[in-house]
């Protein structure tokens, strides 16, 4: 199991934000916590879909977090890269 941290920006707000992938009868996925400077704390899940990561639980996830869905996926992407070489 692969896990990371690292620190995005989204609409100008900085996230702490934990990457822990997890295996799941669909394949591997990654359960994503978020945490911002307040302390406020936002999880959800993602799965890869067409060579990229989507936000999978999205009923229950603030508009933050699915409009810099992206920024997420080239988190995880990167990561992987970075550990393959």
């Amino acid at each position: 199991m692969h896990s990371f941290i690292t620190d995005l920006i989204l609409d100008s707000l900085q996230f702490e934000v934990h990457f822990n992938e997890y295996y799941s009868p669909n394949g591997i996925r990654y359960f994503v916590f978020a945490r911002d400077q307040n302390g406020d704390s936002y999880s959800f899940n993602m799965e890869e879909k067409n060579d990229e990561w989507r936000i999978i639980n999205a009923p229950r996830i603030q508009d933050l977090f699915l409009n810099n869905e992206k920024k997420f996926s080239d988190a995880i992407i990167e990561h992987q890269k970075n550990n393959t070489q």
